[in-house]
């Protein structure tokens, strides 16, 4: 498993920043989008890449703040449209 982590790590300091970006602008989103995500490993190895110099503090946290919002509110909006569908009592009678 660590080899796995340590190869992930290695291949994302030869990326263009902008595609490290994306991976915790993606990473972040998809963290409340699909729960098993662990994004937050994703914003530790931002914080590593940082610690590198190879992607800045500012634009960082800015990518993952805004994906984190982006990704909150896009469930959010799905809850709401389809929240009466789900928590309909007549739907599932067969379900004591």
């Amino acid at each position: 498993m660590m080899e796995t982590v340590e190869a992930a790590l290695a291949w994302m300091e030869t990326l263009h920043p902008v595609w490290v970006y994306a991976i915790v602008f993606l990473v972040s989103f998809g963290e409340h989008v699909l729960p098993p995500i662990p994004g937050d490993v994703m914003i530790v190895a931002g914080g590593y890449f940082v610690a590198l110099g190879l992607v800045g503090l500012v634009p960082t946290i800015a990518v993952a703040t805004v994906a984190g919002g982006l990704g909150f509110m896009a469930m959010y909006a799905v809850g709401r449209h389809l929240g009466p569908v789900v928590l309909d009592p007549d739907r599932l009678k067969w379900i004591p």
